[in-house]
């Protein structure tokens, strides 16, 4: 009779029940191989070494150290068709969170690093005696027979088995902990008191083993790696300090055009041929640059590596910026102006920019100004180019089907090819605006826009989560500001908050699109808003809304693993740690309502706003 085959599993699985019970039930488990697999001597080691005896490394860490739990064990099940690899445990109902976390920390371990000689060494002789001991009766020896024959075909087949223990290497163990105990092959199955908190639900299996990896690769490159084997896909992204921030006089719009250029020709390769690359390969090549920093972003299948590995360190540490294609960016960037000029919005921010920025690069968007984006030479994005591309001011991260052994191999090359050196020293830009400022245009529109900025905050500065909280309330369509001046008096077309951080102090606005005669109403609505949050604060729906939007952000935002890899490069590039993306949910938690009052009444101050309006043309 032929047993259909268990498909692959491909995510992860959890499920939970509850009953008349005292102690919370936890089973670990992930799908292996048969008895006859060259695999099942190194999975049973590992099961051995994880949890056989009191010296054990599950019962050691979660019983003994922690004291997480009661009882802890792991096993390796083997039989003719494919088996499980498990652990099991027994802890109270109060600690089942602390629990699921500990034991996927030990499995990371398993993966991470190899076992000692000596661990392996005591489980082999363990399984070896256990073996033999069975031997002693008849009774065993006829099991081990009958066993063999019906699970492999061989009825000598534990004679066989524990030859292979001994050619078993401490990489064996690791490699099948690799291959097997992978978030997207496990199962989780929960038996908790009746009663007891649901924390399973809160626990994200999904995201618990692919976890953030930092490392140095000589010379000195910087990577960030978290490995998702679920996809066969891997997500590149090298973020590179500078941006507009370290643009100067006469160089607004350069880091833009330079990011720009960096995919259109690089060492032997046209523009045209590495656009022929990365698409007969069904992958993505772009580029970005903003404030704070430039780069490069990618998307490609895993076994294409080595054709995008060679294709970005050509981009990366050769770009050609050939004229012709010098000349064209440059006719984009430019016609890109001219759209920004177009839309009242962005004059209004331009503005508003121009007016808390007198003296320092923020002052201009991404895009530059015409005069300077006109003049742009080879030579100037050439050494702007170089200056910023160096080992230490450029972080490389790979999230998706890649392990941090992989990356290491992949990226060494392109790390020998950059210049060591350390990031290039920022200027401290001296910024006084004259405060309070009032900043009026007109344009041939017929929408009138009211923005009102105050200087704001830096990344690492601690009042951003609550600056974030206030943004987040004071936006969307359920917002009071909005439910007043747009449903209830049909005031504005649009009301919403938005807050750029920087590595130097970024802007905090308010801004609506409304009727040109209605402008002064909507904007003394707006103060009255700001006047009351600097008071009285936030009260708990709407902080609980504001809490309840940014955390679902950020659960979209983990299901992009191009924007997971990103935010991790920025973030470890801008000192704030690979990492910092899973701390939102404490950050924002630490926010107390006086926390967040505190924070606005500080920062938004009315004698230190800059009011930016345009207005239709004509209209007074």
């Amino acid at each position: 009779m032929l047993l259909p085959v268990e498909p692959e599993q491909v995510a992860p699985r959890v499920a939970r029940a509850t009953g008349a019970y005292e102690l919370t039930r936890l089973h670990l488990a992930f799908h292996t191989v048969a008895l006859s697999h060259a695999d099942a001597p190194a999975l049973e080691l590992l099961a051995a070494i994880a949890a056989y005896g009191q010296s054990s490394r599950l019962v050691r860490e979660l019983r003994d150290r922690l004291h997480l739990v009661h009882a802890v064990d792991a096993w390796s099940y083997t039989p003719r068709d494919a088996g499980l690899f498990g652990i099991s445990a027994q802890c109270e109902p109060a600690r089942e969170r602390e629990t699921i976390e500990a034991l996927w920390k030990e499995v990371r371990r398993m993966t991470e690093k190899p076992c000692t000689t000596g661990e392996l060494d005591k489980a082999r002789r363990m399984l070896i005696v256990d073996n033999l001991h069975g031997l002693q009766s008849m009774h065993g020896q006829a099991d081990s027979l009958a066993t063999g024959e019906m699970y492999t075909g061989s009825p000598h087949f534990q004679e066989l088995a524990m030859a292979q223990l001994e050619n078993v290497t401490p990489a064996d163990v690791q490699t099948v902990a690799r291959r097997y105990l992978r978030a997207a092959n496990s199962t989780l199955a929960v038996l908790a008191p009746a009663g007891a908190p649901a924390t399973t639900g809160t626990v994200d299996v999904a995201s618990a083993v692919p976890r953030i990896e930092v490392f140095t690769i000589k010379p000195g490159l910087r990577v960030v790696v978290r490995e998702d084997r679920r996809w066969p896909f891997v997500s590149f992204c090298a973020a590179l300090g500078g941006g507009v921030l370290a643009e100067g006089a006469g160089q607004a719009g350069l880091a833009h055009l330079t990011s720009e250029l960096l995919p259109r020709g690089a060492a032997d390769r046209s523009a045209q041929e590495i656009a022929q690359t990365v698409e007969s390969l069904g992958g993505t090549l772009a580029p970005f640059s903003g404030y704070n920093s430039f780069g490069l972003h990618s998307h490609f299948l895993h076994r294409d590596a080595k054709s995008f590995m060679a294709l970005f360190s050509d981009c990366l540490t050769a770009p050609s910026f050939e004229a012709g294609e010098l000349a064209q960016q440059k006719t984009l960037q430019l016609a890109a102006l001219d759209e920004q000029r177009e839309q009242p919005v962005l004059v209004a921010m331009q503005a508003l920019d121009a007016a808390l920025y007198p003296r320092h690069p923020y002052r201009w968007t991404p895009l530059g100004r015409r005069e300077d984006v006109g003049a742009f030479t080879k030579a100037d994005v050439r050494r702007y180019f170089q200056a910023q591309a160096v080992t230490g001011n450029m972080v490389v991260s790979l999230f998706g089907d890649v392990s941090a052994a992989e990356a290491r191999a992949w990226l060494t090359p392109l790390a020998s090819r950059l210049r060591k050196a350390s990031a290039p020293p920022r200027q401290v830009r001296a910024n006084q605006p004259v405060l309070p400022a009032r900043v009026e245009q007109r344009m041939p529109k017929d929408q009138a826009v009211v923005v009102l900025g105050f200087p704001g905050l830096t990344v690492r500065d601690p009042r951003t989560p609550a600056l974030e909280m206030l943004q987040s309330a004071l936006s969307g369509l359920s917002s009071r500001l909005s439910v007043s001046i747009r449903d209830q008096r049909g005031l504005v077309y649009y009301v919403t908050a938005s807050q750029r951080v920087g590595l130097d102090p970024g802007v905090f606005t308010i801004y609506a699109g409304t009727h040109a005669e209605k402008a002064d109403e909507v904007e003394q609505l707006i103060r009255a808003e700001i006047e009351r949050v600097r008071t009285q604060g936030l009260d708990s729906n709407e902080m609980a809304r504001a809490v309840s939007q940014l955390l679902a952000d950020v659960d979209m935002r983990r299901q992009d693993t191009d924007a997971l890899a990103m935010h991790a490069a920025l973030n470890e590039l801008y000192g704030l740690g690979a990492d910092y993306e899973s701390g939102v949910a404490a950050r924002l938690a630490a926010v107390t309502p006086e926390a967040l009052r505190a924070a606005a009444a500080d920062l938004l101050d009315t004698n230190r706003v800059c009011v930016s309006r345009v207005l239709p043309q004509g209209k007074e």
